[in-house]
């Protein structure tokens, strides 16, 4: 046992000498630029972690501008493609609760506090159905058509899912005739056409 120890310790001093291990264990400082890359994809194949192949740092990120939907947006998918941030698909929708799975509607990342500087990194999965009722002009609407106000307790959620102010929906009750005579004539109206 001992003796197979010593003989692969053998063959790794040799590789290390003169064979594809010594760029991995040369010190930094002696390293030339093409060694370096060497390094890199050396050590990429044996860790499973890709290495850029670039010595500089890139440029730094332009500071955040208020108001821009595309820097913003922009952020957010370089986050996505250098890991930083999951793809959207591998998140539910934080309205509905929708799980991504292949051939159905995709998932997208939402700016939900708007594109101010401070929120460009803000941002919620959401589907693409939930995305565009967010987005739409009639969601963003605060009052009625009459001026009433959507709070929780003047809000009706019709079947379709829209709203309705329920301060109009009283005063259109009130303006119609309900009173005995007018059921009299809906009643014979109705007995008209089923019988006619």
């Amino acid at each position: 046992m001992c003796k197979s120890r010593n003989t692969s310790k053998n063959k790794f001093a040799a590789a290390l000498q003169d064979g594809p291990l010594r760029e991995l264990y040369l010190p930094r400082a002696s390293r030339s630029f093409f060694q370096s890359i060497c390094w890199r994809s050396s050590m990429a194949a044996i860790t499973g972690i890709s290495w850029t192949t670039s010595t500089k740092p890139g440029p730094l990120p332009a500071p955040p501008r208020d108001g821009d939907k595309k820097q913003a947006r922009q952020r957010i998918n370089v986050e996505v493609r250098t890991g930083r941030r999951p793809h959207p698909n591998t998140v539910p929708c934080a309205d509905c609760g929708h799980v991504w799975s292949a051939g159905e509607r995709r998932h997208e990342y939402d700016h939900y506090r708007g594109y101010a500087a401070e929120n460009h990194d803000k941002v919620q999965s959401v589907c693409t159905l939930c995305h565009v009722k967010r987005d739409s002009a009639k969601k963003q609407q605060t009052r009625c058509t009459h001026g009433h106000e959507f709070t929780a307790e003047n809000t009706i959620i019709k079947t379709n899912g829209c709203r309705a102010c329920r301060e109009c929906r009283k005063n259109f009750d009130r303006a119609r005739p309900r009173d005995a005579e007018y059921w009299r004539n809906y009643r014979e109206q109705r007995k008209a056409v089923s019988h006619g």
